[in-house]
């Protein structure tokens, strides 16, 4: 386990006692959070310059009551809180084609937005990217693309009506199949978040690491550890609600 209980060490993503460790000598998350405040704090003495800690901090407040009131909304503000803003629609190339999602991205990271879960486990199973997915122009996640009322005026809901095999003019057997295949998809339809995850890191071309945050959860995989199962997940709600701000407090082994 972490060293503190809103860091979770999903199957040893990495080994338990280089989070619990506070040994100064050896390789330990504190030692290393120690020494990035101690950076974060002398690139801030340069004017205009904003690190992701002082961005944090700053906005800890109004993310903790956003994530009260609507926690949807404060999604946004934790990426760019975080140093991942201006999100844009990202391509990779798949064996099944090309995949593209809305996604942050830097430094081999890409950061994206999934629906606000309240615990880990709806994470792992039901929840669904914020943002349209994509798979050569056919929508395989994310808001549903239309409205029943307006089906036959969105060309990309015809996409997502080929993914279910619907076919609106057919025979009431296929509205069945339809309507079963609905019932059995995470949220309202499509590809679960874990399950895009999975996409991502089989792309020809694969980031390194992809965060995803889920209103109050964060997750943050690893490429090669992923196929394994592990992954840390951070309970961020939890971060901001106790509002340790200390050298290596809370906040910062969260950040």
């Amino acid at each position: 386990m972490a060293g503190f209980d809103s860091i979770i060490n999903v199957d040893e993503l990495l080994p338990d006692f280089y989070f619990t460790s506070t040994d100064s000598k050896g390789d330990s998350l504190t030692k290393r959070v120690r020494n990035r405040i101690r950076d974060f704090a002398d690139d801030e003495k340069t004017p205009g310059v904003l690190t992701s800690w002082g961005r944090f901090k700053t906005a800890r407040a109004t993310i903790q009551r956003i994530l009260l009131d609507q926690p949807s909304k404060a999604t946004p503000l934790i990426l760019e809180a975080l140093g991942y803003r201006t999100p844009k629609r990202v391509t990779f190339e798949t064996a099944q084609g090309q995949l593209e999602l809305t996604a942050s991205t830097s430094d081999g990271v890409v950061a994206l937005a999934a629906e606000p879960v309240a615990d880990i486990s709806e994470l792992e199973t039901t929840a669904r990217p914020a943002n349209t997915v994509t798979r050569d122009e056919t929508w395989l996640a994310g808001p549903p693309p239309r409205s029943t009322d307006d089906a036959e005026t969105t060309g990309i809901a015809a996409g997502s009506e080929v993914l279910a095999g619907a076919d609106t003019n057919g025979p009431t057997d296929a509205g069945k199949d339809t309507a079963d295949s609905v019932a059995a998809t995470p949220r309202g339809g499509g590809l679960s978040v874990f399950k895009l995850l999975t996409e991502i890191f089989l792309a020809d071309e694969p980031p390194v690491f992809v965060l995803v945050a889920a209103g109050g959860w964060l997750v943050v995989a690893e490429r090669d550890s992923w196929p394994l199962g592990k992954y840390l997940a951070i309970n961020l709600a939890a971060v901001v609600e106790r509002a340790d701000i200390t050298q290596a407090g809370e906040t910062a082994h969260a950040v």
